[in-house]
């Protein structure tokens, strides 16, 4: 019977460790999304990113790969990821931010058009999530040896 529970458990490996990963990746997903500024502009996305919010922007895929599983996190905002968390304009050194067809920059809350603004800092606010996915992978991998161990009868 052993030699059967040791069989089983290991064509259940790979289900349990993808499982696992993808239980991390969305955890991480909406770590990143829960800490994602949220901004008031509601005009069109920069090109090729996906309209909305930022922090509706993450999703994760895990994936069997040989013996164990892999995990991507994305985002379908690649774009203005970039810009909240290096910055735009002086602040990365590309100068001020002018209009390219208008006289003056102006959006909604603007109080006045302006002909050119600095741009924004960055705030990165992925590093503190992603230095602690450790810990996030770390609890879901011992979950999936736990179902195993369940499998394996505690053998």
């Amino acid at each position: 019977m052993l030699i059967a529970r040791i069989r089983k458990a290991r064509s259940e490996l790979p289900r349990v460790t993808q499982a696992a990963a993808q239980r991390a990746g969305d955890t991480l997903a909406q770590q990143l999304s829960s800490a994602a500024p949220r901004g008031k502009n509601p005009g069109p996305p920069p090109p090729g990113d996906a309209p909305g919010p930022l922090a509706r922007s993450f999703s994760s895929l895990a994936e069997q790969s040989g013996s164990g599983a892999t995990l991507e996190l994305k985002t379908n905002q690649p774009l203005k990821l970039q810009y909240v968390t290096k910055g735009t304009g002086v602040y990365v050194g590309k100068g001020v931010i002018r209009p390219l067809v208008k006289q003056a920059l102006f959006w909604p809350s603007a109080a006045h058009p302006y002909r050119s603004v600095k741009g924004m800092k960055g705030k990165d606010f992925v590093k503190p999530v992603i230095s602690k996915a450790n810990d996030v992978v770390k609890i879901e991998m011992q979950k999936a040896a736990q179902e195993i161990d369940s499998i394996l009868g505690g053998a």
